[in-house]
């Protein structure tokens, strides 16, 4: 029941991710200061962590601190996975009801269950 609850909540974050799918600039400064396409905007990044916030409040009586590790860890495994194209095409996905890509679905399930047991 707990994992069904924690995958609700990243599908939610992702589907609010993109905040609409907004075509603005999708690269940023990378960690080495360079710019890259895959780079998730950081208005993406924050959406998702509140959105990921919110969701995990609502569901689960997880204190604030175990929410905003569990949803920072989530962001984490899924940038280090999955490129921006690819999480905005499950964005869209999601906003439509129609199923992720398969890859970013996979990474998205992995990463409930790596963060689950850290967070």
């Amino acid at each position: 029941m707990k994992l069904a609850l924690l995958v609700l909540v990243v599908v939610a974050a992702v589907a609010a991710g993109c905040g609409g799918g907004s075509s603005s600039s999708s690269s940023t400064e990378g960690s080495s200061g360079t710019q890259s396409e895959s780079a998730y905007p950081q208005n993406v990044q924050d959406q998702f962590l509140r959105s990921c916030a919110a969701q995990a409040k609502s569901v689960s009586s997880l204190s604030d601190a175990r929410v905003k590790s569990y949803c920072g860890c989530t962001l984490d495994y899924i940038q280090a996975r999955v490129d921006y194209d690819e999480f905005k095409a499950a964005d869209r996905a999601a906003a439509t009801l129609n199923k992720a890509p398969k890859h970013a679905r996979a990474v998205f399930l992995a990463a409930i269950k790596n963060c689950r047991k850290s967070g």
